[in-house]
């Protein structure tokens, strides 16, 4: 039995290396344009600061895994038990030890159910919803840091079969 979960736990390991690995740069998302025009092209005085400016809300995309705790329908706290360094060497902990990161959801949040199979040779995957995170299940979280607070683009709850 031991042996079945260490084999499962380095499985484990060797998925979420491969994945992060993939993804080892940071991606930029989308640039916002918010209107370009100048002051003296819409007649607005230099006290003004609002308006014709161009708002750069472009965010570096990061990734973190671990275990969920105290879910809501607007986020949660993610225990961070995995952690992958620069040189995608991978360290465990456990849920007392992990870093505690307050983590938001938008109205943009995707969120899925990812079913992995004999240590990551099939992976089902399907659409889920905010009340499917259950206290302790382990997630994969796409987003940004906004301050302390981890903005999550993408939820990815996996189960292991």
């Amino acid at each position: 039995m031991r042996n079945k979960k260490l084999a499962a736990m380095l499985g484990v390991m060797l998925c979420m290396g491969m994945m992060m690995a993939g993804c080892a740069k940071t991606q930029e998302a989308p640039q916002a344009e918010v209107n370009e025009m100048s002051m003296e092209e819409t007649g607005q005085d230099a006290d003004d600061t609002d308006e014709g400016q161009t708002v750069n809300t472009t965010q570096g995309v990061e990734y973190l895994s671990g275990k969920v705790q105290s879910p809501q329908e607007d986020g949660m706290i993610l225990a961070q038990t995995t952690i992958m360094d620069e040189n995608s060497q991978v360290t465990l902990l456990t849920v007392e030890e992990a870093k505690k990161i307050p983590v938001k959801f938008t109205a943009d949040t995707k969120v899925e159910h990812w079913t992995i199979q004999g240590g990551g040779a099939g992976v089902d995957m399907k659409e889920a919803l905010f009340s499917d995170l259950k206290e302790g299940i382990g997630v994969e979280l796409e987003g940004y840091f906004e301050g302390d607070v981890f903005v999550a683009t993408k939820v990815i709850i996996e189960v292991y079969a």
